[in-house]
């Protein structure tokens, strides 16, 4: 039953863009897509936060250095999209790294302090460097997105619905590998850490290496949802890596269900659809989602995605991590 929904949601996603104009048009695809990349980018920040348990109130610097990244990658050296998200990949994972070590050793809200000081560094950064970055008004003229596969073999991606396609890709191979990771010794030993640090510093693992492999691994997904988001705009700003956009991925992530493997996309997805459903209706919208956001949190405090697994008897990777470690079962 899991499988059979997990299939229709595949084949609706990957068919609406060939329904005709009349009943999705372009500006739904963009939607859609933003959602993909916001569903990748809270991904990186669940990984983080939702199984290795490290607090995160400034990961819009992730999300920032890859769209950044991408764009001078795009606009000042006329390097296709393939190269420009490489790149992005390697800056963002070496800053999570950097940042991992200097908050390996720290706990709970001086780890909070400290993305959180980072990112307002990165984002001042991004305001002050007028002749590089293009200070408040962002870099413009993004040129459309080119995906070099090999020598002389090069997919144009300027129509959204191209677009689409790849960014949905991109989600779903972040998935698998993000699934992967957590299957494997190393997302158990994350658990482990965020159930009780202590006695896995006890068993002999070097609980410092592996927040710090958190942090690259969490910078990295966000850095390519910001390297995607680049160039569905063709425009960035420092907006992107303001403190609002950190809290808003909280939210998401929050929503959805922190911990779970599809919940921040979900998340992502309701929230993106509630905010143009709420602004078409209403000046007062942001009222009406503070409102929305706090009945989900009182009647849902795990999320969206709990009634779902639970409908469909798929229990939460996490709850089974859990369970092996009160039970005293090998990592």
């Amino acid at each position: 039953m899991r499988k059979g929904f997990l299939i229709f949601i595949f084949v609706a996603l990957t068919t609406l863009p060939l329904i005709s104009p009349r009943y999705i048009s372009s500006y739904h695809i963009h939607i859609l897509t933003e959602c993909f990349i916001l569903g990748l980018f809270a991904l990186g920040l669940n990984f983080l936060m939702g199984y290795a348990g490290i607090i995160s109130f400034g990961h819009a610097m992730f999300f920032a250095l890859g769209g950044y990244t991408t764009s001078i990658v795009l606009i000042k050296l006329g390097w296709p999209l393939t190269l420009g998200i490489l790149i992005a990949l390697i800056f963002s994972a070496l800053f999570g790294f950097v940042l991992g070590f200097f908050a390996r050793q720290l706990k709970g809200v001086y780890v909070a302090m400290l993305t959180f000081a980072a990112a307002q560094m990165v984002y001042e950064i991004l305001i002050s460097w007028d002749s590089f970055l293009g200070g408040t008004d962002g870099l413009l003229g993004i040129p459309e997105a080119k995906l070099v596969i090999a020598p002389h073999i090069a997919i144009d991606m300027a129509t959204p619905q191209r677009y689409y396609y790849f960014c949905l890709f991109v989600l779903i191979v972040s998935i698998y590998v993000k699934h992967r990771l957590l299957e494997s010794s190393f997302g158990r030993v994350l658990v482990a850490i965020k159930e009780n640090e202590l006695r896995v510093r006890f068993i002999g693992y070097p609980v410092n290496r592996y927040k710090m492999m958190a942090f690259l691994v969490s910078g990295l997904f966000s850095g390519l949802a910001g390297a995607l988001f680049a160039s569905l705009d063709r425009f960035v700003s420092p907006q992107i890596g303001h403190w609002l956009l950190s809290g808003e991925v909280i939210l998401m992530m929050l929503i959805g269900g922190m911990g779970t493997l599809l919940g921040p996309v979900i998340g992502a997805g309701f929230f993106v659809y509630l905010r143009e459903f709420l602004i078409d209706y209403t000046d007062h919208w942001l009222l009406v989602l503070g409102v929305i956001f706090v009945l989900i949190v009182i009647f849902l405090p795990k999320g969206l995605y709990h009634p779902i697994s639970r409908l469909f008897g798929k229990e939460n990777v996490i709850h089974i991590y859990q369970r092996r470690a009160k039970n005293g079962k090998r990592i």
